[in-house]
């Protein structure tokens, strides 16, 4: 019987096999493109590729942000059972990043309600003024919602619609790496 790969480790396949898309995508929506793990009360980022706009953001790999306030972040959570989900965040208040931040396990329960409801999450400003995201999870070692991927905008270009198109090419992106990734 083969021994179990650490958890990392396994995930170092997700960076290599969603390079492709991750760079596809970012071509057609012109924003910088993400994935990332959860990895405690923070998310890593294992890849990122840049969009062409003078205005993006830019992620390092091994960047760590805090998960209650990322689009990335809220997505990973809600992966989770409610309460694994709460003691990974560890005591409240969070830290307050703008003054849309979640602060309370409260708070952040009810928006991963609705994130598991839709099958994304968005972050409007909570980590950044001016920045949205959305992300959607993707197939790791554990199964449905391991890592995560994610685009980022200026609040400028971040249109209803745009957002609708972006969304449905982040989930589309996600089932390209699932199957790839088995």
């Amino acid at each position: 019987m083969a021994r179990p790969v650490p958890a990392l480790l396994a995930g170092m396949r997700v960076p290599e096999l969603a390079r492709a898309h991750l760079l596809r995508l970012a071509a057609e929506v012109h924003e910088t493109v993400n994935v990332a793990i959860l990895q405690g009360a923070e998310v890593v980022y294992l890849l990122s590729e840049t969009g062409d706009r003078l205005l993006t953001s830019h992620a390092s790999v091994g960047m760590r942000l805090p998960a209650h306030c990322t689009a990335l972040g809220k997505c990973l959570l809600a992966q989770l059972p409610e309460d694994i989900a709460r003691v990974t965040l560890g005591d409240e208040p969070y830290p307050r990043r703008t003054d849309r931040t979640l602060t309370t396990w409260t708070e952040l329960a009810a928006d991963l309600v609705k994130i598991r409801a839709r099958g994304y999450a968005i972050s409007k400003a909570e980590y950044e003024v001016g920045l949205i995201s959305v992300a959607v999870p993707v197939n790791w070692l554990d199964g449905s919602g391991s890592a995560a991927i994610n685009a980022s905008l200026p609040v400028t270009r971040a249109t209803s619609e745009f957002r609708v198109r972006l969304t449905k090419r982040l989930l589309i992106a996600a089932a390209a790496i699932n199957r790839e990734l088995g």
